[in-house]
């Protein structure tokens, strides 16, 4: 396939076609050095996440060394695998297009850092390296798994620590990232939930970019001070750590100022004084009761399955909205005359005419006329038409710029190799969430983000993604809340370009979650949808999923009620909730509230598929949902407030 997609690249007017320039030079015999095939790379250090464990149905950042032990220089690429115990799935994400993405000279060292889909602790990946990618004999590669699995957890709380720093101070058990490891893009930080802090890392413009992108979208950083008593200072674009409040709000995120030593950060005070502050927090797990002689003698054999992960409960309802619409009556039609023309009616000709070759001709012609008169019948069915079907979480950064994690399915009429990309977007991410086949594609990784893959006519691909993409949206501000123990008043007032009529808004607040109604320029507290954990259960979204019919790609839902029961997987998937116990123990801290906007996603949102040999873009029906999340502040004055 890369061959292929060589010789079109070549005729590609864009600028695309630089891009791949390497993609097209990695094909051609005698380009790339000999080297690079038998040099012996090494890699070790390797760090899953951000604190050892990583978090699911999410891209997770995968950061090691990478040594070149040998007497000869290693020019060449670098990629990623996954597997599932038997073969290759998904595709291979290339650290470049460029056949020289990796270059080291002998006795060198060099640090990578890489984001892939995980979708649960099966996952296994293996690094590989030489001039093409899936061709592995050319190259050599090397486990990135240690043997065991992949530990899932939530999202880390880690000292960020510089590794050339003279004097290392680290706080009791908690874990340490090493800074120079952090992502250049804020895609690569889901696993992260706060960072604990005591000066300025030593980072270029886009590692910076990258941590105030992810304060802004909801992450927490803790400062504490140094040994002369003084918080630290910071410059350039982390200038926003530096007001002097006690606790303040970046974007929607959080500083906090801590008067300790980072050396006095042990596990007990991450405990009392940092856990508090995160967004999502967790019910202390229950006591064990000690079960009497009735309970112990009960056995249940009731068996429910609840599929938790996004991305198989999204990907069913994406493909199923592709809905063919055939002329069933001429297909059957068409059906009851082949059979008669193939008897009795290849039998009467052989009959009457008493030639065999006279039988066979007309057997095959009939095979040919009717399986053309087939495929044209169904694909009037689907319309003759490509179709994009996607739904999105999304966070503001600022005003302008939004981070998108985005689940779709395209369906081609058309088979062809393409070129998938968000326009506009950084930090972009691609997987296919599946670990089913392998997919005869490349994903490139960052900064040049995209995905190039080979769809057959008349079928499917699934992509997950993430990216920031450009946002011109609306923001919104509490004006008025009464509390108890529960809401008894909020208004929002909204502002920038409102969400449509139509869209759906809930508010999340401690273990509660409340319908909101739209007055004019404002959202005003509605019903009460009960707790997160009844206004989660799998029976209000996932009914219908696993029947018969939705096996087999029908469950009869129209595509507005499969996006609007989208909603709650959705949300739960933002809270972090991927197990039956973590949706009863699941709850937001008391000073912030979590607003949820349903509404349908614009244009600009959607992914572009262009034709790899640049004959122009596919076009394509497109249709979405997207899910706006915006953690808003609690207001401490100006409220009635009783608390139980």
């Amino acid at each position: 396939m890369l061959d292929r997609m060589g010789n079109r690249l070549m005729r590609r007017p864009r600028i695309v076609r630089s891009t791949h320039l390497a993609l097209l030079l990695c094909v051609i015999p005698g380009l790339v050095d000999k080297a690079a095939a038998q040099s012996r790379l090494r890699i070790d250090e390797v760090v899953w996440g951000f604190d050892g464990t990583v978090v699911p149905q999410a891209f997770n950042p995968v950061s090691f060394v990478v040594h070149n032990n040998s007497s000869e220089r290693y020019v060449g690429n670098l990629w990623i695998q996954q597997t599932n115990y038997v073969d290759k799935v998904d595709a291979p994400v290339l650290i470049g297009a460029d056949p020289a993405s990796l270059f080291l000279e002998p006795g060198t060292q060099r640090r990578v850092q890489m984001c892939v889909y995980v979708g649960d602790s099966n996952a296994e990946f293996s690094a590989a390296w030489g001039p093409i990618p899936g061709r592995t004999m050319l190259g050599q590669s090397q486990d990135l798994m240690r043997q065991r699995n992949l530990t899932m957890g939530r999202p880390a709380t880690v000292i960020l620590f510089d590794p050339n720093a003279v004097t290392s101070i680290t706080g009791g058990k908690v874990p340490r990232f090493d800074e120079t490891f952090f992502p250049i893009s804020v895609t690569g930080t889901a696993g992260l939930a706060a960072v604990l802090l005591d000066h300025q890392p030593q980072w270029q413009e886009a590692r910076q970019q990258a941590f105030v992108d992810w304060l802004r979208a909801g992450g927490v950083v803790h400062l504490f001070q140094k040994r002369t008593g003084e918080f630290p200072r910071f410059r350039e674009l982390l200038e926003p750590l530096n007001s002097p409040l006690e606790e303040f709000a970046v974007g929607q995120g959080r500083v906090v100022h801590h008067n300790a030593l980072l050396s006095e950060a042990t596990t007990d005070y991450v405990e009392t004084a940092i856990a508090p502050h995160l967004a999502l927090q967790l019910e202390p797990e229950p006591e064990p009761t000690e079960e009497g002689p009735e309970e112990q003698n009960w056995q249940d054999y009731s068996y429910a399955y609840t599929n938790w992960a996004l991305a198989p409960e999204m990907f069913p309802r994406l493909k199923e909205m592709t809905r063919p619409d055939h002329n069933w009556a001429l297909i059957y039609l068409m059906a009851f005359v082949y059979l008669l023309i193939i008897f009795p009616g290849c039998w009467l000709i052989g009959r009457n005419r008493g030639d065999y070759r006279v039988t066979y001709g007309a057997m095959i012609g009939a095979v040919v006329l009717f399986s053309m008169g087939f495929k044209t019948v169904g694909q009037r069915g689907y319309g003759e038409q490509t179709s994009q079907h996607s739904v999105s979480i999304a966070r503001p950064i600022d005003d302008e710029r939004i981070l998108v994690r985005q689940w779709s399915n395209f369906f081609v009429t058309d088979g062809d190799e393409y070129l998938i990309h968000h326009e506009g977007g950084t930090g972009l991410l691609y997987s296919t969430a599946q670990t089913m086949e392998a997919v005869a594609g490349a994903i490139i990784a960052p900064p040049q983000g995209h995905f190039i893959v080979d769809i057959p006519p008349f079928s499917s691909r699934t992509l997950a993604s993430a990216g920031v993409q450009p946002w011109n949206g609306f923001s919104a501000r509490v004006a008025e809340i009464n509390v108890d123990s529960h809401l008894r008043a909020l208004n929002l007032e909204l502002a920038g370009t409102l969400p449509s009529e139509s869209a759906v808004a809930y508010v999340a607040f401690r273990d509660q979650v409340y319908r909101m109604r739209r007055h004019e320029t404002s959202l005003q507290l509605g019903s009460s949808e009960g707790t997160v954990e009844t206004f989660l259960e799998p029976g209000k979204w996932n009914a219908n999923l696993y029947d018969y019919g939705m096996m087999y790609g029908d469950s009869g839902q129209s595509p507005e009620k499969l996006f609007e029961t989208s909603v709650r997987p959705m949300i739960a998937h933002d809270l972090g909730i991927h197990d039956e116990e973590s949706r009863q123990r699941t709850f937001l801290s008391t000073d912030r509230l979590r607003l949820y906007v349903y509404t349908e996603m614009p244009q600009e949102m959607f992914a572009e598929t262009e034709y790899l040999d640049g004959s122009g873009r596919l076009d394509s029906s497109r249709e979405g949902r997207v899910l706006y999340v915006l953690d808003l502040e609690r207001p401490q004055t100006g409220e009635t407030q009783t608390e139980e």
